[in-house]
C-alpha cells in the first residue's frame, strides 16, 4: 500500500489511543530515530514517518475472503468498532483496500 501512496506509522510497534470514539495510530519511536520498513530479502528500507492518522480498517491476513460481496465484519478496540477485512488472494488487493480508505463502500441490498 505504500507503494500506491499510503504512508508507513510503524512496522512492529503503533501506539493506539482513543479520542472521542475515533483510534488514532501514531508511532512510539522517537522521532530522531532511524525510520523504516523490513522488506525480506532486501533488508531495512527507509520511510517517511506518517503523521498521526485515524484508524479506518484493519485486515485480518488469517484468513482469506471467499464471499463475492461479504457483509461487513467489524472489529472491537478500545470500545470502538472497526470494520475488518478478510485478505483477498488477488495482486489488487493493496489497490481494492486504498480505494477502500479513500471513498468507502456503496451501501447495496443483499
Amino acid at each position: 500500500m505504500m507503494a500506491l501512496g499510503a504512508g508507513l506509522i510503524g512496522d512492529d510497534m503503533i501506539e493506539v489511543t482513543e479520542v472521542s470514539g475515533k483510534l488514532m495510530l501514531s508511532s512510539p519511536v522517537p522521532a530522531d530515530a532511524e525510520f523504516g520498513i523490513e522488506a525480506r530479502g532486501v533488508g531495512l528500507l527507509a520511510a517517511t514517518r506518517a503523521k498521526p492518522a485515524e484508524l479506518s480498517a484493519i485486515v485480518d491476513l488469517t484468513y482469506s475472503e471467499t464471499v463475492r460481496l461479504p457483509q461487513l465484519r467489524y472489529a472491537k478496540i478500545l470500545n470502538v468498532e472497526v470494520p475488518c477485512f478478510q485478505k483477498v488472494e488477488t495482486t489488487a488487493f493493496p489497490a481494492m483496500m486504498m480505494q477502500y480508505v479513500s471513498r468507502g463502500l456503496v451501501q447495496y441490498e443483499s
